[in-house]
């Protein structure tokens, strides 16, 4: 899941098998731990998967692999408007873009997490998004251009590329720190 389950699905996508026990120590398998498309039989692998370990000891498990993409750059965009961001979203998706990442923050959570982790974020913004393009150098560079034009047209006020893999994960870190930065304001 998270911020790249659009490009590379959620958990129960990428999960093929289970194997394990129930809590009467009966063993169990799920899904195909041959790596089979179907198996017989109701999809108990999405309720397991889903129960996050409640309902079987999971011992095994076989995974769809997807090797890593040799270039991943992030765009942070600024709004003026929560629902511009929101618009943006949906036009990049009718444009046939799929970012490998995608997430929205508004402009509490952006301050929040800006004091937290420090990533630049612009603090007058009412909304960003955090965008990734992965792949191939030129595949990038050429969907890069096309979130570029579609986030101009839906009123972002700023634009950043991130310029390399550190910057990339400074552009990220906010997302991937809002639980504790909202821990930190919290009153308890």
């Amino acid at each position: 899941g998270g911020v790249h389950c659009l490009k590379y699905g959620l958990t129960v996508h990428n999960v093929l098998g289970l194997r394990g026990y129930t809590a009467d120590g009966e063993p169990v398998e799920l899904g195909s731990m041959t790596g089979a498309l179907d198996a017989a039989g109701p999809d108990l692998l999405a309720l397991a998967i889903g129960s996050e370990g409640l309902l079987m000891v999971v011992t095994e498990v076989l995974v769809k692999l997807t090797p890593k993409p040799k270039l991943a750059r992030c765009l942070l965009a600024s709004f003026d408007d929560v629902g511009k961001a929101g618009d943006a979203v949906a036009a990049l998706i009718a444009e046939g873009i799929t970012p490998a990442g995608l997430e929205m923050m508004d402009k509490p959570m952006t301050a929040a997490v800006e004091a937290f982790v420090h990533a630049g974020y612009d603090l007058d913004a009412e909304a960003i998004l955090l965008c990734e393009s992965d792949g191939e150098a030129e595949a990038v560079e050429a969907e890069l251009a096309q979130m570029r034009a579609v986030l101009s047209a839906c009123g972002a006020t700023r634009i950043e590329t991130s310029r390399d893999e550190a910057e990339r994960l400074r552009f990220w870190s906010g997302r991937k720190n809002a639980f504790p930065a909202s821990g930190r304001i919290s009153p308890d």
